[in-house]
């Protein structure tokens, strides 16, 4: 069977042809698997950070009477409405961060028994980005330096947001899914460099 990919063409056997279109197969029904769960999971995120943006900002000031009682009523009001509008943003746009979906799909061996979607390094680096949004309420309001560096605004774990069991779970399919696969996405292109090399094979072997 004749295959043209890129300009150039090259033999195949019919064999090893439907056994790469199987495997093809096989290989995008696991990818659609993988993206029903990261579905579920930015969702679940989504309306966590917001939360978790109000929550940790409320925990600060709650933590800090020495500073605060020194607020007026309009500032401690504005410092609310204000949370509540960067909450909002934080949801939105780590959301959007989120839904690249080549950050899910992982370039290395994905071990299925890995337990959190943080251990995706590119999920981690977009996840803790909420930090920089609590940050900012917290310091337009000059909450000083040192009471922001001391508190614990995190996120360090799944079990930090209030959906933390949830997602502990979904994780666990993440990776169990993304790990299927990575390893038939390998299959997929190894049969197509095995039948490439075959084919040039036959280049080589005609008879000059």
């Amino acid at each position: 069977m004749l295959i043209i990919e890129k300009g150039v063409s090259y033999l195949i056997g019919r064999g090893a042809m439907e056994e790469m279109e199987k495997t093809k197969a096989k290989s995008e029904q696991a990818k659609e698997k993988v993206l029903a769960i990261v579905n579920k999971i930015i969702a679940t995120l989504e309306q966590d950070i917001q939360a978790y943006v109000v929550d940790k900002v409320k925990e600060v000031f709650l933590d800090n009477f020495d500073y605060v009682q020194n607020m007026s009523q309009d500032k401690v009001a504005g410092l609310k409405k204000d949370t509540q509008a960067t909450a909002e943003k934080a949801k939105a746009e780590i959301g959007e961060a989120l839904a690249s979906i080549d950050k899910w799909l992982v370039k290395e061996k994905a071990a299925g028994y890995r337990s959190s979607i943080l251990q995706n390094k590119e999920i981690l680096e977009i996840v803790k980005k909420v930090e920089i949004y609590i940050y900012g309420v917290l310091s337009s309001y000059n909450f000083p330096e040192e009471i922001i560096a001391l508190s614990d605004i995190g996120p360090y774990s799944l079990s930090d947001f209030s959906s933390g069991k949830i997602l502990e779970e979904l994780s666990k399919n993440y990776w169990k899914e993304v790990a299927e696969y990575y390893k038939l996405k390998m299959e997929v292109d190894h049969l197509e460099a095995e039948a490439k090399r075959e084919a040039a094979r036959k280049i080589w072997d005609q008879e000059t």
